[in-house]
């Protein structure tokens, strides 16, 4: 058979996932997992320039449920607080403004997403690795400012990256929604990584037309979430071409993927991830590095399980 016409099939294929894609997420009445009141009213917070503590309070102590949830985490050994957090002001006074916006989103968006059966993915590994991607990006995020990663300018570390517990916990969203909006196509294509040595993201553009990570962009750009979550997600699998204020977040959910896959903790449907080419602030990090990271990040595993314990 004509290549041309092998190319042309395809080629018309992608255009209309793309063209269904963009349909998804631009459209107000879509179908997409929605997001409940109290992760409208956060991103509202996040989008004003005059939020305050005392507004994140309210918004968070409608849900007595998410309230709840967030006490919980931040009384986890992930946050390692030595005195009881028992009110939400306490936990925005110690753990932080951003952090609890984070905590409060993640606890919101996370039911939503984990009602969907037919994704053909393994949900339950599916969120570990996305919960073990957070905890090594804040490992790496720390080693990095606490000087412990040799030549790392802690300059390249700006404040809009230094809170990456959200865009490290989403950072594979898009598959998701892959799977469940082009649930045949994604099962050929999960077969197909199953069976490669390329990287998911590569046959993913192969076969659809698009990444996982360009599709999560789209979902958070219909959630109305800042551009200092959505594209770290963006460009996680290529941080050369984030934006400069951003690149070294994406640096980091780029090395904390990989360091989360080798540690086996959960599991992305991805096989094949490459440590010789990641960097840090324009730090070559070697494999013996990555691997006392994922050594480091398998002790944690105790934690981890907590904290998917409780975001359920």
């Amino acid at each position: 058979m004509d290549n041309s016409l092998n190319n042309n099939s395809s080629n018309t294929e992608h255009i209309s996932i793309r063209k269904k894609v963009l349909d998804l997420v631009r459209n107000k009445r879509t179908h997409l997992p929605t997001l409940p009141v109290v992760s409208q009213n956060i991103i509202g917070l996040i989008n004003s320039d005059r939020s305050s503590a005392k507004d994140l309070v309210e918004s968070i102590n409608k849900d007595q449920a998410i309230a709840a949830k967030v006490l919980k985490l931040a009384n986890s050994a992930y946050y390692g607080m030595r005195k009881r957090v028992d009110t939400i002001l306490r936990a925005i006074t110690i753990v932080g403004f951003n952090e609890i916006i984070n905590l409060t989103l993640a606890i919101s968006i996370f039911p939503n997403l984990t009602k969907y059966k037919k994704a053909g993915l393994n949900l339950e590994e599916f969120w570990r690795h996305s919960i073990g991607s957070s905890f090594a990006a804040k490992l790496l995020r720390d080693s990095a400012l606490q000087g412990s990663i040799k030549g790392f300018q802690k300059s390249g570390l700006d404040e809009s990256s230094s809170n990456i517990f959200l865009p490290a916990l989403f950072h594979d969203l898009g598959k998701m929604l892959f799977a469940i909006e082009f649930s045949e196509q994604y099962k050929k294509v999960l077969k197909d990584a199953d069976n490669s040595q390329e990287s998911m993201h590569i046959i993913e553009k192969r076969s659809l037309g698009m990444d996982h990570a360009e599709i999560a962009d789209l979902l958070m750009e219909h959630w109305n979430l800042p551009d200092t979550i959505a594209l770290p997600v963006r460009y996680h699998h290529n941080p050369a071409e984030c934006p400069d204020g951003l690149r070294n977040a994406a640096e980091i959910i780029q090395i904390a993927d990989y360091v989360t896959h080798n540690a086996e903790i959960g599991a992305s449907g991805n096989k094949v991830l490459q440590a010789d080419k990641y960097y840090l602030g324009g730090v070559h990090l070697t494999s013996e590095q990555l691997d006392k990271f994922s050594e480091r990040l398998k002790e944690k595993r105790p934690e981890i399980e907590d904290f998917l314990t409780l975001m359920r």
